[in-house]
């Protein structure tokens, strides 16, 4: 807050942006959008762990929309395990940090 000369309803604004993505107007909250995403991502070292849990939950949404495909084209509607399809579309389409600073960056 004090690096950017934000009031706190700025940085509100600011979280809000980082969180789901925003692009903000003002070139102080803009510049502190993206301070605050780069601080938000995982960093370096923690890059072969991040890579690891990558790949398993790539191989668990493959199997996952396989086997929804394979219950809705049998018609097994009940099969389904909706809140886990629900909860990885969203997971999977969250990435708010990366987007603000793609965003808000000049």
């Amino acid at each position: 807050m004090r690096e950017h000369g934000l009031s706190p309803s700025a940085m509100g604004r600011v979280e809000d942006a980082v969180l789901w993505g925003k692009r903000l107007e003002d070139p102080r909250e803009r510049a502190a959008v993206v301070a605050m995403a780069r601080a938000s991502l995982p960093r370096p070292s923690s890059t072969r762990w991040a890579k690891a849990v990558v790949g398993a939950a790539g191989i668990y949404l493959v199997l996952l929309v396989a086997g929804a495909v394979w219950a809705t084209v049998e018609g097994r509607w009940g099969d389904l395990p909706w809140p886990v399809l629900l909860a990885t579309v969203v997971v999977t389409s969250w990435n708010g940090p990366r987007r603000a600073i793609r965003r808000n960056s000049d």
